[in-house]
């Protein structure tokens, strides 16, 4: 008999949306789910399911404006990680693989000189049997939920206390470290952070175009039953809202199958959207 709240041999449903929004032309933003990925404008949310017994990695990438190659810098860090995290085990080798990804990206930056100073934050989740491990860099956010409440599970790398007007950067979006970016010879510094694995705990990874216009009351209201529909409402309120970045939205439940009346459930797949 299994014991109840275990999700040692469960599933995994998520559903995953990006979108640039009604202001901005280019979206920066990447989302990943497994190998897929996405950064072109979605229609609608994508829906998963997987069982645990291979891992599960899902990554949200913010590339910085401002800077050149946002855009080229999330697509990166999301398709890096995704190759990198089904192997870690320890939030040790979690940090390492982080800290690879940023070596890559500026190894791509000394391929090509026009994408210099690129940079991207990044906040994901990799969930195996027993364990769900969160990772981020900069201000891309992990929620858990529960209980009908939104707790934070990233820790956001936000303004810099330091700046004073004048400074050569403005002040809104400066982030005290990210992947890649301007510190070239300074060691990126992940939060990582491990918890148990429990059937029905619901998780949200999201880009600021989200959760700066909607508050968490008014984002777990909009989180139901139906992940799809969720993202959908969760999207179209921040629109509502006046967000004028960039949207990017993953919510993920463990160990409950997603019933979908007008939606056919997707395996993970492979490959870009």
């Amino acid at each position: 008999m299994k014991k109840a709240g275990r999700a040692s041999k469960g599933r995994v449903a998520a559903a995953a949306f990006t979108h640039a929004g009604r202001v901005r032309t280019v979206n920066e933003d990447c989302i990943a789910v497994g190998e897929w990925r996405a950064q072109k404008d979605m229609r609608s949310p994508r829906y998963f399911e997987q069982t645990l017994e291979a891992g599960f990695v899902a990554l949200v990438a913010d590339g910085m404006g401002g800077h050149p190659a946002g855009d080229i810098a999330s697509q990166y860090a999301t398709r890096r990680l995704a190759q990198l995290l089904p192997g870690t085990g320890t939030e040790q080798e979690m940090a390492f693989a982080v800290r690879q990804a940023n070596a890559g990206l500026y190894a791509e930056m000394c391929r090509e000189p026009r994408w210099s100073a690129m940079g991207t934050a990044v906040a994901g989740l990799v969930i195996q049997a027993g364990r769900v491990m969160v990772l981020n860099v900069g201000d891309v956010r992990a929620y858990r939920i529960n209980r009908g409440r939104l707790a934070q599970l990233s820790v956001d790398d936000g303004m810099d206390p330091d700046w004073q007007p004048g400074s050569l950067l403005p002040r809104s979006g400066m982030l005290t470290q990210c992947l890649g970016g301007l510190n070239r010879f300074l060691d990126v510094t992940p939060h990582v952070r491990c918890e148990p694995c429990r059937a029905g705990e619901v998780y949200l990874i999201c880009s600021d175009g989200l959760y700066e216009v909607l508050a968490p009351d008014a984002i777990v209201a909009l989180i139901n039953s139906d992940l799809a529909s969720s993202t959908q409402e969760l999207f179209d309120a921040a629109m509502e809202a006046g967000s004028t970045d960039n949207v990017s939205i993953i919510l993920v439940r463990i160990a409950e199958a997603e019933r979908h009346s007008s939606r056919r459930q997707r395996p993970l797949e492979t490959g870009d959207d």
